[in-house]
């Protein structure tokens, strides 16, 4: 009688490993993939526009897209030495030290790490400077096979309206901050 109830216990025990594939591969096969077609607009995208010569980045602003409605505008700056083939050297640039930078500090506010810019931008406008001036300082050369970079990242959200779920603007709720 064990050694029955062995070999029904042992043919169970098999029948129920050897399903768990084919119960995946059934789960996997009749899933509905959907793909994610969201993909913005590049007509609403924020663009840094800047001058640069002699080593100097200069008059650096964000102009927004155009979504048909104002924006607000943050933006992070990023200092690093890169080589050709866009690999960053193990130590950054030091401010005061390496560089020089002179931010348009009246119309921008810094708070963890982005620098927000005091205004709503109108649709299709542009910020004031956020950078008047960035450039290595004289006495100071890249380490070898590399250049100073200065990358700016910039993100609008709207200005108008609330979240679903807040009566608070929308820049509150997704950034944290409201302008001055």
């Amino acid at each position: 009688m064990k050694k029955r109830f062995f070999q029904v216990f042992i043919l169970l025990t098999a029948l129920v490993i050897m399903s768990i594939p084919l119960t995946i591969a059934y789960f996997k096969a009749d899933a509905n993939n959907v793909n994610n077609s969201f993909t913005p607009a590049e007509s609403i995208m924020p663009t840094v526009e800047e001058t640069f010569e002699n080593g100097e980045k200069k008059d650096v602003f964000i102009k927004v897209g155009n979504p048909g409605y104002p924006v607000y505008v943050r933006a992070t700056i990023i200092f690093n030495w890169k080589d050709e083939n866009g690999n960053t050297y193990y130590n950054k640039p030091i401010i005061n030290q390496d560089y020089e930078i002179v931010l348009n500090d009246a119309d921008w506010n810094l708070s963890d790490r982005f620098y927000y810019y005091n205004k709503s931008v109108a649709s299709g406008g542009q910020t004031t400077n956020l950078i008047n001036s960035c450039k290595l300082k004289d006495n100071v050369t890249a380490p070898e096979g590399f250049t100073f970079d200065v990358e700016i990242i910039a993100q609008t959200i709207q200005a108008v309206g609330t979240t679903d779920d807040t009566d608070s603007a929308a820049i509150e709720d997704a950034w944290g901050y409201f302008p001055n």
